[in-house]
């Protein structure tokens, strides 16, 4: 709806509210003030969007001008790896201590506690993107990423290439109106799939590789020309071969990806550089701002079934579930960089944790758990959660994967094992969906467990105080323990507590 058809209706709603002969009287004034009015506000508006209009013309202009200097030699920084961490055996107990497993209420203390930053709304672009009518339509441009097709409308460049390295024509060949539509149809894609932030810089580079037969440095330059527009914080780099390549700026640390340091920002490479000096457009676009490497929303990927798998939860025969997770999916979060929300490395396990599961898990396992919590007091409830989460078989990530590799609760039921992350983030997510409880992880070095927040004041066992609450300790790597226990050995004045949303 347009601006003056919002004021319209909010003013018409008001005079019409009453009856009778004053307000018939005060509609017809409005009635008046509109015709008199209509031509000074078209004029306010056309004012309104021409200024707009300037503004991005200028800021592009000043990308031009500032893409024609001299760029900076700058060395990449090393690219930044996670701590190594050693993960503990899960501790097995026998039948007779799982029965006298009713611990006495004992509290921990943990001094260090992490928030990770609230979300924040999506970049977008510096100013409104006026759509370009189009007698005779181009075939659409179209990818398939993740098993999902995307389109967008196609989009005559007039014969864009960055030759010679000459990148200030080639920005200037995409200034104009030409390019409008592809923009708006790349954001609406965004908000129908549900994207995030990293999951559309691969969508945009992708629709623009399509757009330009592949060529490389004309892909680098159409996408970052693209994502500028978007809102997004980008630049350019090219590497010793001559290589053009995109640069992102994130919120937090995108770990084993190339990235260099300018003015107090870390960029990270969307595609790898081949050296480790290159040179940089350094050109801060107005109103840009860094991406998130978190997955707010549940992301809208084409279903296509990856291998059921049936689990029955220990000590609870009656929850037994088949899930057929989404290969798509799987596949998008096999690809998905590791990476922390901020500088602080523990806000790692807050991306996985703070995920949606998807429309598919939700359709296949919830009902089955509700079924089986139902009635149940919140200490049951939460031990069959607890024992759903042991039920599956633990591997070490370093034998499994070389490395450290935390699953999101999707992945835990695709991969035939997983580990105590694993475990406490799937368990997590079912307490907040299904209890309507609030979640803490809580890091040892080399384990993670979790803490719930519990309002039933008869559960007993290790609990942490947080913000005035207490929040019960619950381990799904000691098998098969009931609430309330932790991890034997743990040094609770390591630990760490990760804030997790609801």
């Amino acid at each position: 709806m347009k601006p003056r058809t919002i004021v319209a209706a909010a003013v018409t709603a008001l005079v019409c509210f009453g009856a009778g002969p004053e307000s018939s009287a005060a509609a017809d004034d409005y009635d008046d003030f509109l015709k008199g009015n209509a031509d000074e506000f078209d004029a306010f508006l056309n004012k309104t969007e021409k200024e707009f209009a300037d503004f991005l013309e200028q800021a592009n202009q000043d990308m031009a001008d500032f893409l024609g200097k001299p760029w900076d030699e700058i060395v990449s920084i090393p690219k930044k790896q996670p701590e190594p961490d050693p993960e503990p055996a899960p501790v097995i107990l026998d039948d007779d201590a799982i029965k006298r497993s009713r611990p006495k209420p004992r509290p921990v203390v943990i001094d260090t506690v992490v928030s990770p930053p609230v979300p924040e709304p999506r970049p977008v672009p510096v100013s409104p993107i006026k759509e370009v009518p189009v007698t005779n339509p181009l075939p659409d441009v179209n990818c398939v990423m993740y098993g999902t097709p995307f389109a967008v409308r196609g989009v005559d460049l007039g014969g864009f290439s960055v030759r010679s390295r000459d990148y200030q024509r080639a920005w200037k060949q995409l200034m104009n109106a030409k390019v409008n539509n592809f923009v708006i149809d790349c954001l609406a894609l965004r908000e129908k799939h549900d994207l995030c932030d990293w999951a559309f810089m691969q969508l945009v580079s992708r629709l623009s590789s399509r757009l330009v037969s592949g060529r490389a440095n004309d892909t680098a330059m159409l996408t970052g020309y693209l994502l500028s527009q978007c809102g997004y914080k980008m630049r350019f780099c090219e590497d010793e071969a001559g290589a053009l390549h995109v640069l992102y700026a994130s919120d937090g640390i995108v770990y084993n990806t190339y990235a260099l340091y300018l003015d107090g920002s870390t960029f990270y490479a969307l595609t790898e550089p081949s050296s480790k000096q290159v040179m940089v457009c350094n050109f801060s676009f107005p109103k840009e701002r860094k991406i998130s490497m978190a997955i707010n929303g549940r992301m809208k990927l084409d279903y296509a079934p990856a291998p059921s798998r049936t689990v029955t939860a220990r000590f609870c025969p009656s929850l037994t579930a088949t899930v057929t997770p989404n290969k798509n999916l799987i596949d998008f979060y096999n690809e998905y960089p590791e990476a922390t929300l901020n500088e602080s490395p523990y806000t790692k396990w807050a991306i996985y944790a703070n995920v949606p599961v998807s429309a598919e898990l939700k359709r296949d396992l919830y009902p089955a758990v509700r079924t089986a919590i139902a009635g149940k007091s919140q200490g049951d409830a939460a031990n069959i959660l607890l024992h759903l989460a042991q039920t599956f078989p633990y591997g070490y990530d370093n034998e499994i994967w070389g490395r450290d590799r935390a699953f999101f609760p999707d992945e835990t039921w695709h991969y035939p094992y997983s580990d105590c992350e694993d475990h406490a983030i799937h368990f997590s997510r079912l307490v907040r969906d299904l209890m309507g409880l609030d979640v803490v992880l809580v890091y040892y070095p080399g384990h993670l467990a979790s803490a719930v927040a519990f309002t039933d004041s008869s559960i007993t066992g290790d609990y942490i105080m947080h913000n005035g609450r207490r929040f019960t300790v619950c381990d799904p790597t000691i098998f098969y323990s009931n609430i309330g226990e932790t991890m034997r050995d743990m040094d609770n004045s390591s630990a760490i507590l990760i804030d997790l949303v609801r």
